[in-house]
């Protein structure tokens, strides 16, 4: 794994798609870019998919329904994702895992449980020159 590069999150939601689930991890796992996560929703399947998940591609994370809850069911994958805009928590200084808070909303989880402080302003400097400052009346 190069951890120099960014980590993708491959979130698939399969039901009763055992060769075409294992055609699209086969590639997935095939590609050049090796930082990836890959979570499986398996929707209550009854054709072996999650036997064939775990069997063929141990690395996966597996995360099988009772039932099928139709597409609603690729939120739980979201709920299990890493979300980073860096590669390690606190780098750069003062930094660690920027998101925006809609993903709380889409995730159906209080962002209580994760912020632990909101930016109340900032000072974005452009490669021209250029200043932004955010804070105030201005968020």
């Amino acid at each position: 794994m190069n951890t120099d590069q960014p980590l993708v999150t491959v979130n698939i939601l399969s039901y009763n798609r055992k060769d075409e689930l294992r055609n699209t991890l086969t590639k997935v796992y095939e590609q050049d870019y090796k930082n990836i996560e890959v979570i499986v929703v398996d929707n209550a399947s009854n054709d072996g998919s999650s036997e064939m998940v775990i069997k063929e591609f141990p690395n996966a994370q597996l995360i099988q329904l009772e039932k099928n809850i139709g597409i609603a069911g690729w939120n739980e994958g979201f709920k299990v994702a890493i979300f980073e805009e860096h590669k390690k928590i606190g780098e750069p200084l003062k930094c660690a895992g920027l998101i925006t808070s809609r993903v709380f909303d889409f995730l159906e989880f209080p962002h209580k449980i994760v912020v632990q402080n909101e930016v109340k302003g900032a000072h974005i400097h452009s490669p021209s020159g250029d200043l932004l400052t955010i804070g105030g009346r201005n968020l």
